[in-house]
């Protein structure tokens, strides 16, 4: 089963007034991987707002342009600009 979740003029974040379109596949939480790369559009000069979003109480995870570890509990997330 697939389940799809989505939004239209998405304000995230709210400081930005951008208005974007969302829409994202729900994984189950054994399906998550452990390793992601975020490649930027060449033409956004902007970057990428990342939300980490974890599963299992405590989830440990490093983002190496900033290079820093964190540790997120269930319900938590963090929000990153990739630039």
């Amino acid at each position: 089963m697939h389940v799809y979740s989505g939004n239209i003029r998405s304000d995230i974040p709210e400081t930005l007034n951008s208005r974007d379109h969302l829409v994202e596949e729900l994984l189950s939480v054994d399906t998550w991987g452990t390793v992601f790369g975020i490649i930027p559009l060449p033409e956004r000069v902007v970057g990428d707002l990342v939300r980490v979003v974890t599963g299992p109480n405590p989830t440990s995870f490093t983002i190496y342009q900033v290079s820093n570890t964190f540790a997120l509990y269930l319900g938590e997330y963090l929000l990153f600009f990739s630039t």
